[in-house]
C-alpha cells in the first residue's frame, strides 16, 4: 500500500470514497464542498494524503488549514477534518497510518497544533494517539419560547423539516467593515482568536456552499457593529445560531441586541445561541451559559505550549470557527 498527497485530479474520487464511507446524513458531500474547503480556504490549501493499494483508492486524510492569533503571535494551526477508510480494508490501521504521516507532513510545514471535535466514535482513536480533550465548548442560550424546546425533548419524533430561508450577505461587502474588524480584533488582543478579516468572512460566509447565512449591522456611514447568524431547524423548534459578531463601542452592543431580538421574532425564532465567552453582549441578561457544545480535542504538532487551549483558559473560539467543518 502506497500512501502519497492527493492531487487536483484525485478530488472526485475522494469524494467518492466519502460518501461510500460516511454517507451524507450528517452533511452532504460533493466537489464544490470540498473545493470550499480544502482549496479556496484563505488560510491556505489543507494538506491531504490518500492511501492508494493497487491503483485503488482505499483511505484519505485531510487536515484543514487554520490559525489563531493574539496581539504578539499568531499560531498556525490545523483542524482534522475529513477521513474515510475504504470498507473492504477497515480495521487495518489505515486512519492511523495517515493521520501521523499527515502529523510528520504538518511539523514540515512549521504547522504548530491540530484542533478537531470528534465524536464519541472517533474520540477514542485520538486520545489513542497522544490527543487531549481542552473541554466542552460553552454556549449561551436565550429561550424565547420554553415551552416549545420542553415540547420538542419530550417528542419522539424526529427533526422537523427544514424551513426554506433565503441568506441576505450584502454588509459583507461594505468597504468600511475592514476598519471595525481591526478595532474588534484590537479589542480582542489578550484572547487567542482567529484571524478574521473581510476575504475570511466572504470565504467563510457568503460563498459557503452548504449553509445560508444573514449578516446584520448598525452604522449610519460605515459598520459600527455586524452580528452574523443562520437558522437551523430541529425536533426542538427553529435555531438563531450566532456565529460572529464584532463591535467595540457599548451603543453598537445596545443596537446589535435590538437587532438579534427583532430578527428572532420576523424569522419565528424559539431559542438563540451564541458563544459561551461573549454571547450575552448581544443576548442580553436572560441568557445563560452551558457547556454544551462540542467536545474539542488538541494536540501539539511542534513544541507550541498548548496550556491556554486546555479547558479554553485563553482561548475564544467562535461558534463560526467550530460549526459546519
Amino acid at each position: 500500500m502506497e500512501i502519497r498527497p492527493a492531487a487536483e485530479a484525485d478530488i472526485p474520487e475522494i469524494v467518492a470514497l466519502l460518501k461510500l464511507s460516511l454517507g451524507e446524513s450528517l452533511m452532504p458531500k460533493s466537489e464544490q464542498f470540498w473545493r470550499w474547503k480544502h482549496v479556496g480556504n484563505p488560510f491556505g490549501q489543507s494538506p491531504v494524503l490518500l492511501a492508494v493499494d493497487s491503483d485503488r483508492l482505499v483511505g484519505v486524510r485531510a487536515f484543514m488549514r487554520w490559525a489563531w492569533h493574539t496581539s504578539d503571535r499568531r499560531i498556525e494551526a490545523v483542524r482534522a477534518v475529513d477521513t474515510a477508510t475504504h470498507p473492504d480494508f477497515q480495521g487495518k490501521g489505515i486512519f492511523s497510518k495517515l493521520t501521523k504521516a499527515l502529523l510528520a507532513k504538518c511539523g514540515e510545514m512549521n504547522i504548530q497544533m491540530v484542533f478537531n471535535t470528534p465524536n464519541e466514535k472517533s474520540k477514542p482513536g485520538y486520545l489513542k494517539m497522544g490527543w487531549e480533550e481542552a473541554g466542552r465548548v460553552p454556549v449561551t442560550i436565550d429561550m424565547r419560547s420554553p415551552v416549545r424546546i420542553a415540547m420538542g425533548l419530550l417528542s419522539k419524533q424526529g427533526p422537523a423539516p427544514a424551513k426554506s430561508a433565503a441568506g441576505n450577505l450584502s454588509l459583507l461587502e461594505d468597504p468600511s467593515l475592514p476598519a471595525l474588524l481591526e478595532r474588534h480584533a484590537r479589542k480582542m488582543k489578550d484572547w487567542i482568536t482567529t484571524p478574521v478579516t473581510q476575504p475570511y468572512l466572504l470565504w467563510r460566509y457568503r460563498d459557503s456552499p452548504v449553509a445560508a447565512y444573514f449578516a446584520d449591522g448598525v452604522g449610519a456611514n460605515h459598520v459600527e457593529g455586524l452580528v452574523i447568524y443562520r437558522l437551523k431547524d430541529s425536533r426542538l423548534g427553529r435555531e438563531m445560531r450566532i456565529t460572529n459578531f464584532f463591535f467595540t463601542e457599548s451603543k453598537a452592543a445596545s443596537q446589535l441586541k435590538d437587532i438579534v431580538r427583532t430578527r428572532a421574532r420576523e424569522h419565528g425564532v424559539h431559542y438563540i445561541t451564541a458563544d459561551g465567552f461573549f454571547g450575552k453582549q448581544v443576548l442580553g441578561g436572560l441568557a445563560f451559559k452551558r457547556s454544551i457544545g462540542p467536545v474539542v480535542t488538541i494536540s501539539r504538532v511542534t513544541q507550541e505550549p498548548l496550556d491556554a487551549f486546555r479547558n479554553f483558559a485563553a482561548w475564544r473560539p467562535d461558534v463560526g470557527d467550530l460549526e459546519l467543518f
